[in-house]
This record gives structure tokens, sequence and C-alpha cells, in this order.
């Protein structure tokens, strides 16, 4: 009977020591990783220090000094410190455009075999760093290397290399990136149409593929027609009028609505109006400041857009007074200001934002 708590107490002992032994091992495994953050930084400045003059020299162009790119041949950087030093490269080279970049490049061209191990290790981090230097230092040379990456299994990876894609603007690649954008979840909307409006007015044709096939995931449209807006592709207006009415994905209708307001004229707003009175507050506020944007100010459009002021939706009032400083009818709004009105706070607003 006695030997209950002495058996107790032997478990609590030897549970002790366990987590004791975990916490004291987590610690080592902690300060071993300190130590070789240490020495990577120490062995980065010391690169720095030994190459910061030859790189201001390619920098600003000076190709013919002792540590121009002449002396790229001769391979001086060990080993072991060639991917710093491509680091170290990158970071001055993101600085710069034109011949003192290339100068850069030139200097980094005889290590970037260094990235090889790194651009098939098992850590997804490892392989998108890899692929940020080599679209940064090597992009002509790599760039189907590169734009293989759109297709690893990992996310962050696959936006990395389209993203070095996106920085040379190369249309050709357009194709590829959409066809994987829905691997891109993790990504909001307006950075993924930031992205692809990086690739000019060539990606339009391809972007308007997308855009305007109602099988494609909605959201991937949704991005398509973002990046058509910021590209102010005007041959869109046709296709995103003829589409409007039959759209029945609410994000879609502002999307084609706000696309139609930033390019379209008078007479495309005859698929707009309708959309002032639509149930969801997000596609009558794109519609409100559509008309007030493009209308050629009828009397009908401005009293649609005073009309507004009295909607139940403080973002759909707020474009509204918006939209009547576009037609300028400040006149309106100081009155609603000095009123006793609910939106006379909102009127004050807008009329303060306009000064």
């Amino acid at each position: 009977m006695s030997a209950g708590p002495d058996l107790t107490l032997r478990l609590a002992i030897f549970t002790v020591l366990t987590l004791s032994g975990f916490t004291l091992a987590f610690m080592g495994y902690a300060f071993l990783l300190h130590l070789r953050a240490k020495r990577l930084e120490r062995r980065r400045e010391a690169l720095e220090a030994r190459w910061r003059g030859r790189l201001l020299d390619a920098g600003t162009g000076d190709a013919s000094s002792p540590g121009g790119p002449a002396v790229t041949a001769q391979r001086e950087v060990p080993e072991e410190d060639q991917t710093l030093f491509l680091d170290l490269v990158t970071e001055y080279a993101r600085a710069l455009e034109g011949p003192e970049r290339k100068n850069l490049e030139e200097l980094a061209r005889p290590y970037l075999a260094a990235l090889d191990p790194l651009l098939d290790d098992p850590d997804p981090y490892r392989r998108a760093y890899a692929l940020d230097i080599l679209g940064e230092l090597g992009y002509e040379d790599a760039r189907d290397r590169i734009a293989h990456g759109l297709e690893d299994d990992s996310g962050l990876v696959a936006m990395v290399a389209a993203r070095a894609l996106a920085r040379h603007g190369d249309p050709s690649f357009v194709p590829v990136i959409l066809a994987g954008l829905d691997g891109f979840g993790n990504w909001s909307a307006n950075y993924l149409a930031s992205l692809l409006t990086s690739f000019g007015p060539e990606a339009a044709p391809a972007l308007r593929d997308l855009a305007f096939d109602t099988r494609a995931p909605d959201r991937l449209r949704s991005v398509a027609l973002q990046a058509l807006k910021e590209l102010n592709d005007v041959e869109s207006v046709e296709p995103a009028m003829r589409l409007l009415p039959e759209e029945l994905h609410l994000e879609i209708q502002g999307d084609l609505i706000r696309l139609i307001g930033h390019l379209g004229r008078p007479e495309h707003l005859v698929v707009v109006r309708p959309f002032v009175t639509a149930a969801a507050p997000h596609v009558r506020a794109a519609a409100l400041r559509a008309v007030s944007n493009v209308t050629d100010r009828r009397t009908s459009d401005v009293e649609m857009v005073s009309r507004g002021l009295d909607d139940p939706s403080p973002w759909v009032a707020l474009q509204a007074a918006r939209g009547i400083m576009t037609l300028g009818r400040r006149d309106e709004l100081v009155a609603l200001a000095n009123s006793a009105s609910p939106r006379a706070d909102l009127a004050a607003e807008v009329l303060e934002a306009h000064r």
C-alpha cells in the first residue's frame, strides 16, 4: 500500500527531469541558431567591407576601375560565401537601372551557379530566396528556370517567380501566370491585379480572355477586370457592357461597373443606371460613382446621384456626396452640411476633403 506515493513521486520527478531536459535542449538549439546567425552576419560584414568600393564603382558606371566587372572572371569570392555575396550584390542592384545595374549583374554572373542547390532545396523559403536573387541578377539567362518556379507546389515560391517575371515585363509569360493564378489563393486580389498590370498593355488580350470567360472562377475574373481597369484598356468597355446586364455574381458586377465608370462614355451608362438601386450596397456605390464620373450631366443623372445621399448605407451616401462634388454641385453639399440631416457630417467631411 505504501508503494503508491513513492511511485507518484518518482513519476513526478521523472516528468520534471524530462521537461527540464527538453527545455535545456531547446535553449541549446536556440543558442546554436543565434551563434550561426551571428557568424553569418560577421561573414557578410566582412564581404561588404571588402567589396563595397568595387560595388560602388560598378554601380556608378566605373567599369574600368580595378574593381569593375572585368575582374569577375577571377572568382575572388570563396565558395562558402558566394550566396552571401549574391545577396549583397542584390541589395545594391535593387536601387539601380540601366548600364550601372548591368555592371552589377556582370559582377555577380560567375557566382550564380551557387544558387543551384537552393533552387532544389526542400525548404520553400530557400527556393523562393534563390529565385528572387536569380530574378534580380540573372534573368536573361535564367528566365525559363524562373518560369518553372510558377509550377512549384509552394504558393510563396510561385509568387516570387511571378513577381520576378513581372519585374521584367515579358507579356509572353502572362498566359502561364493566369493559368496558375488559382494557386495564389492567399494573395489579395488587389496585389495580383497590380502584379499583372506590371506586364503592361500587351497583357490585355490574355486578361480579357479571362475576365469575360463566365466559366472561369469568379475571383480570377475579378483580378483580371481590376488589372484591365488599371491598364486603361478601352477595348474592355464594350464586352463589359454586354456582360453586365447578365452577370449574377455581385463582386463581378461591381468590377464591371467600375471598369465602365473609369473608361466609358456617357452612352455606356445605359447598362449602369439600373444598378443604382441594386440590393448590394457596394454595387450601388460603384454605380453612383460611375454615373457621376461619366455622365454628360443630364438632369436625371444629377438627381439620381443626389438621391444617393438618402441611401441607408453610409458608404453609398459617401459615394453620392463625392459624386455631387464631381458634378459641380458644391452648394448642395454646403446646404446639407449646415442642416440637421443625419448626413450633415458626411457632407462636411467631403467638403473638407475638397478644400
